[in-house]
């Protein structure tokens, strides 16, 4: 039965990831999004992305006492020499603004907006979690299943 409990509460952990800290993948321009970097999020970090989400945002404000943050993957367009060009931003939020509903500067073209709140979720729209769930989950399932096979044998061979 322990070991029941010990292979459940594992399995469980692994979804549930690190409860008091958040990591984003971090870039803002087009090379840096090339190899997006890894950063914890805290105040410091999420203000000034803030600031700059302000260049692409109207009514960006900078809240700064809060301990709740977001990942935020968000590509967009803006005019540069007459051309219009695609560039993204990867990075770390407060979770008590809503980014994604504010207005958006008159020059710049918001594609995609997506906020989401595990570590490393905004690699791009949503399919690292989706990848990093399945690998979970088919592990899991497969851990199982190899007990209840080896389960099953030992009794056969006994």
């Amino acid at each position: 039965m322990l070991k029941k409990t010990l292979c459940i509460c594992i399995i469980i952990g692994s979804f549930l990831g690190e409860a008091n800290s958040l990591s984003c993948f971090n870039c803002s321009t087009l090379t840096s999004c090339q190899n997006p970097s890894l950063q914890p999020c805290n105040n410091e970090v999420a203000i000034i992305n803030g600031y700059w989400l302000s260049t692409i945002y109207v009514g960006v404000s900078f809240i700064n006492t809060s301990d709740s943050f977001e990942c935020l993957y968000l590509p967009y367009s803006a005019h540069i020499d007459n051309e219009s060009t695609v560039l993204e931003f990867r990075g770390c939020v407060f979770r008590d603004i809503d980014i994604c509903s504010l207005p958006q500067q008159s020059d710049r073209n918001v594609i995609d907006c997506h906020a989401c709140n595990w570590n490393y979720c905004n690699r791009n729209s949503g399919s690292s979690f989706i990848k990093s769930n399945s690998i979970k989950l088919i592990t899991s399932l497969t851990l199982i299943l190899y007990k209840l096979l080896k389960c099953t044998l030992e009794e056969v061979f006994k």
